[in-house]
């Protein structure tokens, strides 16, 4: 795990794929069951943001609470990471989870 304890979740296997050779993280495996993008009325947005300088990761489903952290806090918009359930249903599409270990961060 890196010292900031960043975690970095994608449905996307070639990203994580990336994550983990390229940048030191760790596959952790599956965290939990998403939605694949996609427009409905039970689903919602997951919006990923990135901090450079301290490699943070920060997850909201609020957009006014990712920009604001855009805005005022310096993260950068990374999009849409996964559409999640706006109410509870049955699960569907994995997200990897990674972590990045102490022993690769430059």
């Amino acid at each position: 795990m890196r010292p900031t304890g960043d975690h970095f979740y994608t449905a996307d296997i070639a990203e994580r794929d990336n994550a983990v050779n390229q940048f030191g993280y760790v596959n952790e495996g599956i965290a939990c069951w998403a939605l694949p993008i996609a427009p409905a009325s039970t689903q919602t947005a997951l919006f990923r943001m990135f901090l450079p300088h301290t490699g943070d990761h920060f997850y909201t489903t609020s957009a006014p609470e990712r920009d604001n952290a855009v805005l005022h806090l310096g993260y950068q918009d990374e999009g849409v990471a996964c559409d999640v359930l706006a109410a509870a249903a049955a699960p569907r599409r994995p997200p990897s989870a990674t972590t990045r270990s102490s022993t690769s961060v430059t």
